[in-house]
């Protein structure tokens, strides 16, 4: 993205996850300048914009409190706000005449309608408004772009860290773990931290038997299940990728550190039957227990920090008729400021400088520390098509296996391989 490096904000752009909090919430504004009504000259009716969001979490009551705010600020500018059923086709929805002006993809979306040209890009607008993209978080601005195309505002971006017990640290006398640990290092408090009670034994650590959660080690070892352009060849069949799986299984089979998968990791981390859980950022807002700490990812031994992604975003339809109108809104919702900024980020993860500042992330003991893992993360395989998607729930299972029946991890590879090569199509070579 070296289009815009070293320009000046116009304007402090961030993300909007679409929650609502307390009215007493309290955040810095920051710097960043208002937005100055639109003017919708030579028009006698009100342009209507329509915003569709999904029925899961909480961007319609979100974006509802914020286009009242935004008509009363842009006279002859009226919004319509709708929740698209669980069973909607965000993408095929956006290609059909009946189009919102702007709708909520799904991150396995954004890339086909770009590729489609379902969705308009954003780009130009960025540099009209000399907007500065290196104030976003780098992984959340490019998990939505392709081939220089934006194809949305990343929104409900969560990524993972380790959450940890201070108490069970206390106990075995270990010092917090730190920013910039590496594997050999989380491996060994792992160990200690790994007891034997009179009512069982206490683990080290929680990591699910989940596809997507391990995938974050395959790409801090360089490497993903799937390649930019939906092929397995060279990542599926890679050493990188076996290797990090093979990291993952030795903290049950070698180690025996990690606890069976319960699905409930936070519970049992915060009632001490576990010392630290690899899990994502939603958890963050729920926690307010001080005797809970978070630290980013350990750095693996042959490749470095990385991070997976999940994001989603909001996008604006190449069939809107009101295009400049739909950007305006989405600016105003996807750069908050004041009580906006603060709404925003003290439920979900901001992604730029500015939004982190103004909320108070930049400086929260936990959120911080998913800040700083925003700028290692990549968006997961699992978005990448509906193939890959479709075949989540079977990975997972054969990565139970692999644990509880002590599987081979490069036979596992190659059926997911077969599996996927099988079902893929693949988007024609350029």
């Amino acid at each position: 993205m070296e289009w815009i490096r070293g320009k000046k904000w116009s304007a402090a752009i961030a993300v909007t996850v679409f929650a609502i909090v307390s009215a007493g919430c309290n955040g810095k504004s920051g710097d960043m300048p208002e937005v100055p009504p639109l003017a919708v000259a030579g028009t006698k009716e009100s342009v209507v914009l329509r915003a569709a969001t999904a029925e899961y979490g909480s961007g319609y009551g979100y974006i509802s409190e914020m286009a009242r705010k935004f008509e009363a600020e842009n006279p002859g500018i009226h919004v319509e706000v709708s929740v698209l059923p669980g069973n909607s086709n965000s993408l095929e929805l956006m290609k059909s005449d009946s189009s919102p002006d702007i709708i909520q993809l799904g991150a396995n979306a954004f890339y086909e309608s770009i590729r489609q040209g379902a969705s308009v890009d954003l780009i130009p607008y960025f540099k009209m408004e000399s907007i500065d993209t290196d104030q976003y978080y780098k992984g959340a601005l490019e998990a939505v772009m392709l081939d220089n195309k934006l194809a949305a505002l990343p929104f409900d971006v969560h990524t993972m860290g380790v959450y940890y017990s201070k108490k069970r640290f206390d106990e075995q006398k270990i010092p917090y773990p730190k920013d910039g640990w590496t594997w050999n290092d989380f491996v060994e408090t792992a160990k200690k931290l790994t007891v034997e009670t009179d009512l069982g034994r206490k683990y080290g650590v929680h990591f699910s038997y989940d596809v997507e959660m391990v995938e974050a080690l395959v790409i801090a070892n360089q490497s993903r299940y799937l390649g930019s352009n939906r092929q397995s060849d060279g990542y599926l069949n890679s050493p990188k990728t076996a290797d990090a799986i093979r990291l993952y299984a030795d903290l049950f089979r070698t180690y025996h550190v990690a606890a069976p998968d319960s699905g409930y990791s936070i519970p049992s981390l915060m009632s001490g039957q576990i010392a630290m859980a690899f899990e994502f950022s939603y958890w963050a807002y729920q926690i307010k227990d001080p005797d809970i700490g978070l630290v980013g990812l350990p750095s693996l031994p042959q490749g470095g920090r990385g991070n997976v992604l999940y994001v989603e975003g909001l996008g604006i339809s190449a069939k809107s008729k009101h295009k400049d109108a739909a950007w305006r809104f989405l600016r105003y919702i996807g750069m908050p400021t004041g009580e906006g900024a603060a709404l925003w980020g003290s439920s979900q993860l901001a992604v730029t400088k500015a939004v982190a500042e103004a909320s108070g992330q930049s400086t929260h003991p936990i959120w911080n520390g998913f800040l700083k893992e925003l700028e290692y993360a990549k968006r997961g395989s699992f978005y990448d098509n509906d193939v890959w998607n479709g075949l989540r729930g079977s990975h997972s299972d054969d990565i139970r296996k692999l644990i509880t029946s002590d599987g081979d991890v490069t036979a596992m590879l190659a059926k997911w391989k077969a599996e996927y090569d099988n079902r893929a199509v693949l988007p024609a070579a350029k």
